[in-house]
């Protein structure tokens, strides 16, 4: 099997694994959390499938009219993707979140069942196809057995929160009985949006700790962490076009906190940020182009994850101590915070992950 090959297979396994922990999740919420790791999938499978398929055409292993099958289905599955997906996998996963608060929830919202299932299906079964050096069907069929048994004892009965919640983050208000707030201030905006991916971040750092006994939902839920560890670095200290860090926003308002947040941006550690954008860039976000498969499984191991757990957790902790510096920000460290005496919401602007 060439390298395109086992990079075509192992995405396929990798989306599979996603689609499994998602339909096991008890909570809508964190099944919209785990799916981005389906539209994370699908790109991959949108830079590799195509190539894989003209070499086994070139090569006589695959015939003419399969390979035309093929490519429209390839085609339909880019046009499905594009103009939605895509804008989740890159603005919601992959790189910085830097969508407004209208377009964060209109996306957060598209992220449903039908997605997660025809999409993934739609890179699994091709792969299958285009994997011709092993039985990878087999393969599937057995990680979905052994996924269901795990998933259904530590996975299903996962607890989600209770009762009715207040929380201030970006996507608040798209969860089902949760009382949220719209930012009313450039001081606030950019933190809200924060605060969700680190909601994200303990989504996943949990389920981190619950799979340590199955690697490969293990490695998708450190994968996913690693992303969104960096979309925490990146939009504290690092300015992007359109999209000032927090501290480039808040030194422009003369925000309280802005000593706190500047002092942990001038303490951060090049090294370990560095290693994790390594291995973001290679594996995690991406499936690198350049490097060989063992190439990339050898410098994953290498990787110092749980030390970048707790590098990124140190920033979050500063980052809340900084918006308790100032009267604008200082409600918003509240998150997930229990309402007593409600039982809960009406209306909000959540939608089912299930239609």
């Amino acid at each position: 099997m060439d390298d395109l090959q086992r990079k075509v297979k192992f995405n396929a396994l990798r989306t599979r694994v996603a689609q499994n922990v998602v339909g096991a999740l008890p909570d809508e919420y964190l099944k919209r959390v785990v799916s981005r790791a389906v539209f994370l999938g699908v790109d991959v499978f949108l830079v590799y499938g195509p190539q894989v398929k003209n070499r086994l055409l070139r090569a006589g292993d695959l015939l003419p009219g399969v390979e035309a099958a093929l490519r429209a289905r390839i085609e339909k599955l880019s046009r499905d993707y594009q103009g939605q997906y895509d804008k989740i996998r890159d603005s919601m996963t992959a790189h910085r979140h830097k969508l407004e608060l209208t377009d964060l929830m209109s996306s957060w919202n598209s992220i449903d069942e039908a997605a997660v299932c025809v999409l993934g299906d739609e890179v699994v079964d091709m792969s299958r196809q285009l994997v011709t050096e092993c039985d990878l069907g087999k393969h599937i069929e057995h990680l979905d057995r052994v996924s269901e048994e795990f998933l259904a004892k530590h996975v299903s009965s996962m607890p989600g929160p209770e009762g009715v919640r207040f929380s201030a983050d970006a996507l608040a208000l798209a969860r089902p009985n949760t009382v949220g707030l719209l930012p009313c201030h450039p001081d606030q905006e950019k933190l809200a949006r924060l605060l969700s991916i680190v909601d994200m971040l303990e989504v996943v750092g949990s389920l981190a700790r619950f799979s340590v006994s199955f690697p490969m939902v293990h490695e998708l839920m450190w994968t996913l962490l690693l992303i969104d560890g960096l979309n925490v670095i990146d939009g504290l200290y690092d300015d992007a076009e359109g999209d000032p860090a927090l501290l480039s926003r808040w030194s422009a308002t003369a925000h309280g906190g802005v000593s706190v947040l500047s002092r942990a941006g001038l303490a951060r550690d090049v090294g370990i940020e560095a290693k994790a954008r390594d291995v973001r860039n290679h594996f995690a976000a991406h499936i690198d182009s350049a490097m060989s498969m063992d190439a990339i499984a050898a410098e994953v191991v290498s990787a110092p994850l749980p030390g970048f757990w707790t590098y990124v957790m140190e920033h979050v902790r500063k980052m809340h101590e900084a918006a308790s510096c100032d009267t604008t920000t200082c409600f918003l460290c509240m998150r997930n915070a229990r309402l007593e005496g409600l039982t809960a919401t009406h209306g909000g602007f959540s939608k089912p992950f299930k239609a």
